[in-house]
């Protein structure tokens, strides 16, 4: 009998960061609190409700290296595998079924193993830096950091990064599609008070509209906020925070006509106004 390796065992996925009302169950169907630190055993499920927001940290290793899924609101996974590997591995195993809404996955700085099951087919990648969204009849992939694999009626496409593709149910996934590029950050300038929520960033040629994120955290791992738009500013009516977020930082992403989300900008932070914050 050949023994495991050490920390190949099943590491449990952990609810990392939580915006909103947010909706978890164990693997027997029964509901469980959402909240950080929350463990998901295999077999468990986990649902964002509208304007809400959650970070699923899987297959964490003694090293610190693990694979961060980001759920978007209105979104639904299940997990199915969580392995870890020995620390600075990169035997590391991720598998969730995606059964509504989108997420993103982390680009690592350890590759690990990544699959994303939806109705349609799956994506695969080492490397994370993709996203997935189900469409009314297709599952969407963006590829925006890394090469990522999607096999739909048992055939395969890879995509390289920036660029994406559509698998529709019992059919091989589509060519390739070259994705917008990042849109630029206009204002406020980076380290800016946050006196008042007006933000803006240079145009993108062929954009149909943007995204816009916020976070409480560099790394975009704890997503507070994301809104489409049409043009190139917004200014929100009021502008909630989790209390005692650490700062915010914002970005923007282009969307083309035919629904792909290109690569994000890289984030600028803000500043809390004096006596304001944490």
């Amino acid at each position: 009998v050949v023994p495991d390796r050490p920390g190949s065992a099943p590491v449990p996925a952990v609810l990392a960061s939580v915006v909103g009302e947010v909706r978890a169950s164990d693997p027997s169907g029964q509901a469980v609190v959402a909240r950080i630190g929350t463990v998901l055993p295999v077999g468990s499920q986990l649902c964002t409700e509208a304007d809400s927001y959650a970070t699923v940290r899987l297959a964490a290793t003694g090293g610190g290296s693990h694979d961060d899924l980001y759920l978007s609101a209105s979104s639904c996974v299940k997990v199915k595998v969580s392995m870890g590997a020995s620390a600075g591995s990169a035997g590391r195993q991720s598998r969730v079924d995606l059964t509504a809404g989108s997420l993103s996955v982390r680009a690592g700085e350890v590759p690990g193993e990544v699959v994303i099951d939806t109705p349609s087919g799956l994506a695969t990648g080492t490397g994370g830096g993709f996203r997935v969204h189900l469409e009314e009849q297709r599952t969407r992939l963006e590829a925006t950091d890394a090469i990522v694999a999607v096999i739909g009626s048992g055939r395969e496409q890879v995509v390289e990064a920036g660029f994406g593709t559509r698998v529709a149910a019992g059919r091989a996934p589509e060519k390739p599609h070259a994705l917008l590029l990042p849109g630029t950050p206009a204002f406020p300038d980076e380290g800016t008070a946050l006196l008042e929520p007006v933000f803006a960033w240079l145009p993108v040629e062929r954009a149909l509209g943007y995204q816009l994120e916020f976070s409480s955290a560099p790394d975009f791992s704890e997503i507070v906020w994301s809104e489409e738009v049409d043009g190139t500013a917004y200014t929100p009516e009021l502008l909630f925070l989790p209390f005692r977020v650490r700062g915010l930082w914002w970005r923007v992403a282009s969307f083309d006509r035919t629904g792909f989300l290109g690569r994000a900008s890289e984030p600028r932070s803000l500043t809390f106004p004096a006596g304001i914050g944490p």
